[in-house]
C-alpha cells in the first residue's frame, strides 16, 4: 500500500497548507481589500476541508483491522481520542494563554467560559451550542461524528450488497439536512465525500467493488456533490480523487508539511492570525503587508514543528498503545 500512502502525505500537505494561507490571506479584511487578485485565489483554500473528509473516509477504513469487529469499538474511539484530544487541548491551552497575553496588552477582558471548554472537549458545539474558539475547530466535530459513525457500520459492511447500501444512504442522508440542521454542524452535508474516500478503500482493498462499481458510484457520489454544494466542490473531490488514484511519488517538502499538517491545521490561525493582527499596526503599504504575511506563515509553520514534536508526536505514540483484540492487525 506504499503507493496510497504516498498520495495521503501529497493531500494532507495541501489540504492543511490551503487552509492555512486561506486564513492568514483572507481571514483579515484589513490585511489585503477584496480586488486583491491573491485574495480572490487564495480565497479557495477552504476547500482543503473537504480534501481532509475525504481523505478520512479512506484512511480510517485503512487502518482499521480487516476482521474489525463490535469488540474493536471502544479500542478504536479510544486510539482516536488519544491520537487527537492532547494536542487539541494543547492547542485550546495556546488559545486562552494568547488571549491572556492580549488582555494584559490591551486591557480587553477575555473571561474563559468552562462550559464552552467543556462544549469542546466532548465535540458538542456542532450542535449549535456555545462558540468556536478557533474556526477550524467544528471540523474536529465533523470528523468525531464519522469516527462514531464508521465504527459502528464497518463491522456490517462484509459483503457487496453492504458495501453498495452504504453508499447510497450516503448519498441520501445529505438530503435530511434541510430537516434535521436547525443550525447544527453535522457530517450530514458531507456524508458524500466521506464517502468517496470509503468508496476508493474498498475498490483499492478489497474484491467487494469491482472498477464498474467504482466508477458509476462515483461518478453518482460527485454528481451528489455538485447539487450539494457547488462547482469547487466538485472540482476539489476530483482533484483529491485524482491524488489518490495516481499519485506516486514524494518528496522531503511533501513529506515534512503531511507530517505537521494536524499540527499547522490546529495552530495557524491562533499564532498567525495573532501575528497580522499586530502587524497590521506597523506595516502598512500593500508590498509591506505581503511581507507581513510571509512572516505570519513562516512562523506559523515552524511553530507547528515544535507543537508537533511535544504534543502530538507522543499523542500518536500513546495512541498505538490501545491494542485490538487479539488476532487483530494494528
Amino acid at each position: 500500500m506504499q503507493q496510497e500512502i504516498k498520495s495521503v502525505h501529497l493531500i494532507r500537505a495541501i489540504a492543511s497548507t490551503a487552509v492555512c494561507i486561506f486564513h492568514l490571506f483572507c481571514g483579515n479584511n484589513r490585511l489585503f481589500d477584496s480586488n486583491n487578485f491573491f485574495k480572490k485565489t487564495f480565497s479557495y483554500g477552504y476547500l482543503g476541508v473537504e480534501m481532509f473528509f475525504i481523505l478520512s473516509g479512506f484512511i480510517i477504513c485503512y487502518v482499521l483491522p480487516k476482521n474489525f469487529n463490535i469488540e474493536d469499538i471502544s479500542p478504536f474511539l479510544k486510539r482516536r481520542l488519544l491520537r487527537i484530544e492532547p494536542p487539541y487541548i494543547a492547542s485550546i491551552v495556546l488559545v486562552f494563554t494568547l488571549n491572556y497575553l492580549s488582555h494584559q496588552l490591551t486591557g480587553l477582558d477575555n473571561k474563559i467560559s468552562w462550559i464552552n471548554v467543556f462544549l469542546h472537549l466532548a465535540y458538542l458545539n456542532n450542535f449549535n451550542l456555545g462558540t468556536y474558539l478557533n474556526p477550524v475547530y467544528w471540523t474536529l466535530g465533523i470528523e468525531f461524528q464519522f469516527y462514531i459513525l464508521i465504527a459502528l457500520f464497518f463491522p456490517l459492511i462484509k459483503k457487496t450488497k453492504h458495501v453498495i447500501i452504504f453508499i447510497l444512504l450516503s448519498l441520501a442522508v445529505p438530503y435530511l439536512n434541510t430537516y434535521l440542521s436547525a443550525g447544527y454542524i453535522t457530517i450530514i452535508p458531507y456524508a458524500s465525500l466521506f464517502g468517496l474516500g470509503i468508496l476508493f478503500y474498498y475498490y483499492q482493498n478489497s474484491q467487494l467493488i469491482n472498477s464498474n462499481h467504482y466508477i458509476v458510484f462515483t461518478t453518482i457520489l460527485l454528481i451528489q456533490i455538485y447539487y450539494s454544494f457547488n462547482t469547487q466542490y466538485l472540482l476539489v473531490s476530483i482533484f483529491t480523487l485524482l491524488i489518490l488514484n495516481f499519485w506516486r511519488s514524494e518528496n522531503k517538502i511533501i513529506g515534512y508539511l503531511s507530517k505537521i499538517s494536524f499540527s499547522l491545521y490546529l495552530t495557524h490561525v491562533t499564532i498567525g492570525g495573532k501575528i497580522i493582527n499586530l502587524g497590521l499596526r506597523f506595516f502598512h503599504t500593500e508590498l509591506s503587508r505581503y511581507f507581513l504575511f510571509l512572516i505570519a506563515f513562516t512562523v506559523s509553520i515552524l511553530f507547528a514543528h515544535f507543537f508537533y514534536l511535544i504534543f502530538e508526536k507522543p499523542a500518536i505514540k500513546f495512541s498505538k498503545k490501545i491494542k485490538y483484540a487479539p488476532n487483530q492487525a494494528a
